[in-house]
């Protein structure tokens, strides 16, 4: 990997010597610009993973939700393949704790076989063989938690050199912009063949509800706060203790007078 004087990565090289240029990345003004990428390279295409994923584990996949992951790989492989494997370990994390996982295949004995089918069918993208299927089924059977298991998988040296030669299209080496709005956050990205340009993933980002209500309550914070000031021309508070939006008590302005 080759990083520039603000640390952000340039290059990263693949092969035994590291001499095989894998993908480049641009800059523009700090924030990434382009992706130029070497299709002969790939595994799979992020938006495949994704899917091939949501399928492993038996989940339903909106649009919504696969250009969503797409965008955060694809951002994370910007940042380097260790980024890339990480957003990838918490894909899966974030899957099979899922509640909806979790309705689907309870933690019971019962249910052990079918999770490691899942296990190998998301994370390798394979099905179980004979012997490692035995083996982690023993695992589980004699006080290994799912949570072992499972971690076991997403850091296995398979699955971290599958994710890490993933790429954002499937299609021969070219440029791939990545669209960027004004606080840095990605918005889409388009692949460049040659012959014209088409969106790889596109990323709505939008409040959620906590968000809003985070901003809701510092925006009545904040007002409260000023009306309560403002009760006081002579520096003199009208109450001496916290009100519901627990604001600290408003000292005098000059406490000589107080």
């Amino acid at each position: 990997m080759v990083y520039d004087v603000f640390g952000q990565l340039v290059a990263d090289y693949l092969g035994s010597s590291g001499s095989t240029l894998e993908r480049e990345n641009i800059y523009r003004g700090g924030q990434l610009l382009a992706v130029y990428e070497t299709g002969a390279s790939c595994y799979k295409s992020i938006s495949q993973f994704v899917t091939d994923f949501y399928q492993g584990v038996r989940l339903n996949l909106t649009t919504t939700e696969h250009d969503e992951k797409v965008a955060v790989l694809t951002v994370a492989q910007s940042q380097g393949q260790g980024q890339l494997i990480a957003a990838a370990q918490s894909l899966g994390t974030a899957l099979f704790t899922s509640s909806e996982y979790l309705n689907l295949n309870p933690d019971t004995p019962a249910n052990r076989g079918q999770f490691l089918t899942d296990l190998y069918a998301a994370y390798l993208g394979r099905v179980p063989d004979g012997y490692g299927y035995q083996a982690w089924l023993n695992a589980l059977n004699t006080g290994s938690s799912r949570e072992e298991v499972r971690h076991a998988f997403a850091y296995s040296a398979e699955f971290q050199n599958d994710v890490g030669q993933l790429c954002a299209t499937m299609n021969s080496s070219g440029i791939k912009y990545v669209l960027s709005d004004i606080q840095g956050s990605t918005r889409a990205i388009m692949d460049n063949n040659g012959a014209g340009s088409t969106i790889v993933s596109r990323h709505s980002w939008k409040l959620g509800s906590g968000l809003r209500f985070a901003i809701s309550d510092l925006i009545v914070r904040v007002a409260a706060r000023v009306l309560h000031c403002f009760s006081q021309p002579f520096g003199y508070p009208l109450k001496q203790r916290t009100d519901r939006w627990n604001l600290l008590p408003i000292q005098p302005l000059n406490p000589s007078e107080s």
